[in-house]
């Protein structure tokens, strides 16, 4: 059973597809997109200084503001209002302090009392760098808010202000626009597509190619593309994912920076999440040898992403996948199978089972690799979401029906007995790739049975109370499910009344298996490793 593209994962696929064989993750707030990278930052407020020489006020005075001692005094929105410029920065502040309590901030009571186009007003017409400042921050802490509270400042025209300013001179003015261009781009994907209809990435992409920029400009210039490149609906890969765009992203992984890394990270997984163009576009690059050295990386949050790049690769036609095969994937890959991190283990089983969807070449390269024993004890002993994902990635691999693969994944690796145990699951999706699994396994098996001889994979099945798992899905509410195990057990199990002398139907018999023995003998490829001292029975 394969997950296609096409369906997401709302289907269920027999056989193998070179066009549908891969599975894509769905959009759901129960995958592995609850990384914190992912999603909880998609929005910053900004409450400290961008440097040294930033106008925030004294450390004592940033304490009580954090704290949520500070009060809204009406008197400064007089001043705000008033014609005179010290006056202005003074309400200003005031404001763009309450702005930055870091808990409750009241971004309401701003926009009601119709500071925002005031805000925008000295960024257009002001001269005074502090208050151009001032206003900046209060707008940016503005749009971290809410999406409504987003909403207010592009529909007053926020946006191409500050696009404006991302060519400033002003360094700290310059960062401020980044960091309030990056909340917007990270509310929604209507409000994403509105910052790249107003052509942020220019200027954007201008500062991101300059190695002389200060590190927490990097920083916010990266996250910002990040969030450009984002969210479902998919931005239009022809901006977002131009030659500019992966040329510097492709520099930016070498970044010394971690939170840089992290960022231009993210940022090529999400233009890896496509079609097959995009992926070529990613691969042509030149990223993958990069990437893949960054799973040994000490920080999950650079293996994370680094990951889900490769993952989404994996995705794609046969040749894409074996380019990242080539470059050294499964060897981490087995590391990360053993990962403390449950979402890591989680990730390297869905990444395999991509691999193992690919053709049969690469699956005996997963095989060869020995990640077929860690996938078999993640189906016993993980919890049940990366259970689900190892069971993906074993059935994908059943799916071949290579005689030497499904015998060492029932006598080496043990895979029957976990499998039959998954078929109590409540899940229908996972009981469904178990059975096809299990299917797979014995079509194999049933092809050497040549003169009244048995499955030599039925015994392994029956020994682990696969028969008695099998009529208990008799009672299944499911269809398909009560359909396919009444299959399995009339084709290979046979009933009490049934002759035993009479041997259950051929299916998908292997051409030039010998009809004179009743056990087969095995001609294991040379691509195989076989255990030292042979296979134990």
């Amino acid at each position: 059973m394969q997950r296609t593209k096409q369906n997401q994962r709302s289907s269920l696929k027999k056989g193998v597809s070179s066009e549908e064989n891969r599975r894509r993750r769905e959009e759901n707030s129960n995958e592995i997109r609850k990384q914190k990278k992912d999603d909880v930052l998609q929005k910053r407020r900004f409450m400290g200084d961008l440097s040294a020489s930033s106008t925030e006020p004294s450390s004592n005075q940033q304490t009580s503001t954090a704290s949520g001692n500070l009060q809204y005094d009406p008197r400064y929105l007089a001043l705000v209002n008033s014609e005179d410029i010290n006056a202005q920065l003074e309400g200003t502040t005031h404001f763009r302090k309450l702005l930055s309590i870091e808990r409750n901030p009241p971004i309401d009571l701003v926009i009601q009392l119709g500071l925002v186009p005031r805000f925008i007003q000295f960024l257009v017409y002001g001269q005074h760098s502090k208050l151009k400042f001032e206003s900046a921050w209060a707008l940016t802490n503005i749009a971290s808010g809410s999406s409504d509270q987003t909403a207010t400042l592009v529909q007053l025209g926020g946006i191409p202000v500050f696009v404006n300013l991302l060519k400033d001179s002003d360094v700290e003015l310059r960062e401020q626009a980044v960091w309030a261009l990056g909340n917007i781009a990270g509310d929604s994907a209507r409000m994403r597509d509105l910052a790249l209809q107003n052509a942020i990435l220019p200027p954007l992409l201008t500062i991101l190619n300059n190695t002389h920029e200060r590190p927490s400009m990097l920083r916010n210039a990266a996250w910002t593309l990040s969030n450009l490149c984002r969210g479902k609906p998919q931005p239009n890969f022809a901006v977002v994912g131009s030659q500019e765009s992966l040329t510097i992203l492709a520099r930016l992984i070498h970044h010394p920076d971690q939170e840089v890394l992290i960022d231009a990270l993210w940022a090529l997984s999400y233009l890896s999440d496509g079609s097959e163009q995009q992926i070529d576009a990613v691969l042509n690059s030149g990223i993958v040898g990069r990437v893949v050295s960054l799973l040994d990386h000490q920080s999950y949050q650079v293996q994370t992403p680094a990951l889900r790049v490769l993952g989404n690769i994996v995705t794609g036609n046969d040749k894409q996948t074996q380019v990242v095969i080539d470059s050294g994937l499964l060897a981490p890959v087995y590391k990360l199978l053993h990962a403390s991190r449950k979402s890591l283990r989680k990730e390297a089983a869905w990444t395999l089972s991509n691999i193992t969807a690919g053709n049969r070449d690469q699956t005996q390269q997963v095989i060869n690799a020995n990640l077929l024993p860690p996938l078999v004890n993640l189906l016993s002993t993980a919890d049940f979401d990366v259970k689900k994902e190892a069971a993906w990635a074993l059935s994908n691999a059943t799916t071949w029906r290579s005689t030497d693969q499904i015998r060492y994944m029932v006598m080496q690796c043990g895979i029957c007995k976990p499998l039959c145990d998954l078929l109590t699951s409540h899940d229908v999706k996972l009981v469904m790739i178990v059975l096809e699994a299990l299917e797979n396994i014995l079509q194999v098996g049933q092809s050497w049975v040549k003169g009244g001889a048995t499955n030599p994979f039925l015994a392994p099945i029956e020994e682990a109370e696969g028969i008695d798992r099998l009529e208990e899905l008799q009672e299944h509410q499911n269809e398909d499910i009560y359909h396919k195990s009444l299959k399995l057990i009339e084709t290979y199990f046979g009933t009490e009344e049934e002759d035993e002398n009479i041997a259950p139907a051929v299916n998908n018999a292997a051409p030039g298996n010998s009809t004179h023995n009743a056990i087969p003998s095995f001609n294991f490829g040379s691509n195989l490793n076989v255990p030292m001292g042979g296979f134990a029975f």
